[in-house]
């Protein structure tokens, strides 16, 4: 053993041994051609994925020929086609929604309403009595027919005191007359009866309806005739 303070012994020193170098000119290494492998002496080295996809290590002093892809990650050789100027597609998506468009009125006008019936009787301000409704036994309303219409509607209403109209008969007819002959129906007072002109078509036209006013009232009395009773008694 050795003391720790005075080290180890030296070692020996290495012997150096001089290296020749041989200087090949430029012009015989230029001239010189490529060695190429011979496919039958030197095999490819077949890479898998995985050592395809790692980086060589740099500064490998090791020549190693070059790696022959897989057949998974090799592929056919694809034609580059020039770019070609195309109009950009739209998906459906960025179309956006449907919007509903609003739909536009018709240009056909509706027809325009029959004009109120003429010739109306009884005419408006018409005032009977029940002695001369009694005796007649009816009461007759007319009018005159109105162009294009096929049937009307007839309606008689009593005039209340408040004001309010009570119907008391309402139908419809394709007649331009129509006689009342229960006459139960009527009372002293006043009535209206209004007429209108219809169309019972597709179209159904209708028209502006006319209307008259009349009253019932009682019977005037006569003068009173007494009979002759002869000579007087009594004076």
């Amino acid at each position: 053993p050795f003391p720790v303070s005075q080290g180890y012994p030296p070692s020996p020193a290495a012997e150096t041994v001089p290296v020749e170098t041989a200087v090949v000119p430029e012009t015989a290494a230029a001239a010189a051609p490529p060695i190429a492998a011979s496919p039958a002496t030197v095999p490819a080295a077949t890479v898998s994925p995985a050592a395809t996809a790692s980086p060589a290590a740099a500064g490998s002093p090791v020549d190693r020929p070059a790696a022959t892809a897989s057949p998974a990650a090799a592929g056919p050789a694809t034609a580059v086609s020039p770019p070609v100027d195309r109009p950009a597609a739209v998906s459906p998506a960025s179309t956006g929604p449907a919007v509903a468009r609003p739909v536009e009125p018709s240009l056909s006008r509706p027809p325009s309403p029959f004009p109120a019936p003429t010739g109306r009787r009884p005419e408006n301000g018409y005032v009977t009595d029940t002695g001369a409704l009694l005796e007649s036994g009816a009461l007759v309303f007319s009018w005159n027919p109105v162009a294009g219409a096929d049937a009307y509607m007839f309606t008689l209403f009593r005039e209340t005191g408040s004001g309010e109209r009570r119907p008391v008969v309402s139908f419809e007819s394709p007649e331009s007359s129509y006689t009342l002959e229960d006459l139960s129906l009527l009372d002293i007072g006043r009535f209206t009866w209004r007429v209108e002109a219809i169309s019972r078509g597709a179209a159904g036209r209708r028209g502006t309806p006319g209307e008259n006013l009349f009253t019932v009232d009682i019977p005037r009395p006569g003068m009173i005739r007494g009979q002759v009773p002869g000579v007087l008694y009594g004076r």
